[in-house]
């Protein structure tokens, strides 16, 4: 919040235990901030909050999928670890490539 107004949002689905996941395996469904407040530090401190929270909840591997055109996405990704794993299309409605990103938590 910047003067007590929400300027962003994160989402993740967290693992479910599961007894024979050898892998705990959770996803960032969304991370976003709002246009004016970009490039202000804001979804680097959501995405550490959310990169400190999933590793505390026991998940050992956090996945994700952006657009190939989402360039600052990408870098922010890039920036806390997460690495490209698989590119294509179908994954968004409408088509456009996709690629899925992972980081590891130790």
């Amino acid at each position: 919040m910047i003067d007590e107004t929400p300027v962003g949002f994160a989402m993740v689905r967290l693992p479910e235990d599961e007894p024979l996941q050898s892998q705990r395996i959770g996803e960032l469904l969304a991370i976003a901030v709002e246009p004016e407040k970009q490039g202000l530090g804001v979804g680097d401190l959501l995405l550490r909050e959310l990169l400190s929270v999933t590793k505390e909840a026991g998940t050992s591997i956090l996945i994700l999928c952006t657009a190939t055109t989402n360039e600052p996405g990408q870098k922010l990704f890039k920036k806390h670890g997460f690495e490209v794993f698989q590119v294509g299309n179908g994954y968004y409605e409408g088509g456009q490539e996709a690629m899925m990103m992972y980081t590891m938590f130790s």
